[in-house]
């Protein structure tokens, strides 16, 4: 039901974008449903389709953090707003605003180890362009604000 809502709160976020734009929404809402499904199996190999090498190098590190605690990541996009994008000749900026849900699971056991954690990020997604396609990986990702509950 929830990603019926997510899904919902896309497509009329999309309706108001451009169609670059939406390519460029796209390819984040891709990618975080990517990163959700690598970082809870944990598989960092999924990441190749759509995030350049040094993003795949950040996700593994992060991974790995994790499995060093016996932990992996559950989590859900609860909401993603476009704010802006700005483009360069050879990249495209994308700011967002998000919503996400967390929790940490035991990696043997797959048990909360946790409750549920929320929070709200603005984020700055790096997208470059795969040549001869028209698609977009994200090379960078930087938080430019986060609130997270405690």
């Amino acid at each position: 039901m929830k990603k019926i809502g997510l899904m919902l709160l896309i497509v009329l976020i999309l309706s108001g974008c451009s169609r670059g734009e939406k390519a460029y929404l796209e390819t984040v809402k891709d990618y975080n449903e990517t990163l959700a499904i690598a970082l809870l199996r944990p598989q960092p190999e999924l990441m190749t389709r759509i995030a350049t090498a040094k993003e795949q190098s950040r996700i593994l590190t992060y991974i790995l953090y994790w499995q060093q605690k016996k932990k992996v990541i559950e989590n859900q996009l609860l909401e993603l707003k476009l704010e802006k994008t700005e483009k360069s000749q050879d990249m495209v900026v994308v700011f967002t605003s998000e919503k996400w849900r967390y929790r940490h699971l035991d990696t043997v056991t797959r048990k909360a180890v946790d409750d549920w954690r929320q929070g709200e990020y603005r984020v700055k997604y790096y997208l470059t362009p795969v040549k001869g396609d028209k698609r977009w990986l994200v090379d960078r990702v930087e938080i430019l604000e986060k609130r997270e509950e405690k």
